[in-house]
């Protein structure tokens, strides 16, 4: 036989007997909790290949049924050979995978830990020189490169830290120059702050200007008023001292009067009577040419009602 193909033979048997041990590991880990419930392993294992280890079970059932108190299973060889039996079958772990999600914590890193050696076995086990020459080639470009990269790292650490520098030197000139901007600002609000007092101190002035012209205003108003005042209340005081003069005047003429326009008035009415009665005898011996008594008697009679006619006005007004 070649040896090339020799050795794939014993790489092969290798593999399948850490595949297989593998399997055994996983049917172990769960046969503890397929013959704690008996039942229903029976019940998954009736009519299949593998039920011929059903009468072993069978036997050890009826054995802890005898010994009342046990709970542990007996290390005879009822249970070794039942033990065996899972271990030669070790897929009957395929028809319960609910128990291999159920697994503690350990028994998880023991099964990832063993997947992990079988796949590094597999590896280590199908590598050539060819291959070998590939990955030492690789290596040497990898060592070239990082040797590159040491160099890049080198230099960005030495421009980093010639950049950090200038950094700082940025930062401390712009300190500098905000230090200055402040102190521009500040003295420019000094200066604003200096003006804008001194408008306000102007403007109070000029109100306190205002303010008195207008109070000295406001006071020779109130003078000029008070004057008016006192003129119109002496003006009014003389006003009626002369109107109760002029009503007392009046009241004295009032008293004078009726006997003058008393004395007027008989002579006027007298001058009338004794004008009318001539008049009216000169038209009517004009006419007739003499005078009768009874014209006599009614010019006479009329010219008593006239009089106490006017008599009777004269005593009435």
């Amino acid at each position: 036989m070649d040896t090339t193909a020799e050795r794939q033979v014993r790489l092969e048997g290798v593999e399948r007997v850490l595949k297989m041990s593998q399997e055994r590991i996983k049917i172990a880990m769960i046969i503890p909790k397929l013959l704690e419930n008996p039942e229903k392993l029976k019940s998954v294992l009736k009519d299949t290949c593998y039920e011929e280890v059903l009468e072993p079970i069978d036997d050890m059932i009826r054995h802890l049924g005898k010994q009342s108190g046990r709970s542990k299973l007996p290390h005879d060889h009822t249970t070794m050979r039942i033990v065996d039996f899972f271990l030669v079958n070790h897929s009957i772990h395929r028809f319960f995978p609910h128990l291999k999600k159920n697994l503690n914590e350990r028994d998880r890193q023991l099964l990832a830990a063993f997947h992990f050696l079988l796949e590094s076995a597999h590896v280590h086990l199908h590598r050539s020189s060819r291959s070998e020459i590939t990955k030492e080639r690789k290596l040497h470009a990898i060592f070239h490169q990082n040797v590159d990269i040491k160099k890049k790292i080198k230099e960005l650490k030495a421009s980093l830290a010639f950049q950090k520098v200038i950094g700082k030197w940025k930062t401390a000139a712009k300190g500098i120059y905000l230090m200055k901007v402040e102190e521009d600002l500040a003295n420019k609000k000094w200066q604003n702050n200096v003006a804008i007092q001194n408008e306000i101190e102007k403007c109070h002035r000029t109100m306190r200007s205002y303010h008195k012209s207008s109070m000295d205003r406001q006071k020779e108003l109130e003078e000029e008023l008070q004057n008016a005042r006192e003129s119109y209340e002496k003006m009014t005081k003389k006003h009626l001292a002369e109107e109760h003069e002029l009503r007392s005047e009046k009241v004295c003429l009032r008293s004078t009067i009726p006997a003058w326009a008393k004395r007027c008035v008989r002579i006027w009415w007298r001058r009338i009577s004794i004008w009318l009665p001539r008049r009216s005898s000169t038209i009517l011996w004009s006419s007739t040419g003499r005078r009768s008594a009874s014209t006599r008697t009614s010019w006479s009679s009329e010219r008593r009602r006239n009089v106490a006619c006017s008599r009777r006005s004269w005593s009435s007004s």
